[in-house]
């Protein structure tokens, strides 16, 4: 299997940054409402998600 490293790297840097700019977005909103934040657990999830997607991409492509 030949893993193509710089589109790899560039669709998962994407993706991880328009989903910490959600998470981003969600907290400071939560926050100006009283509320808390949902704390790092969507982090882990946005980070294993994208880790399986990628992995998935390349093992099928």
């Amino acid at each position: 299997m030949e893993i193509d490293w710089p589109r790899t790297l560039a669709a998962g840097g994407l993706t991880a940054a328009v989903m910490v700019a959600i998470y981003a977005a969600d907290t400071l909103q939560a926050w100006r409402l009283g509320e808390e934040g949902t704390g790092v657990i969507p982090l882990i999830g946005i980070a294993a998600g994208v880790l399986a997607g990628l992995l998935a991409a390349n093992a099928f492509l």
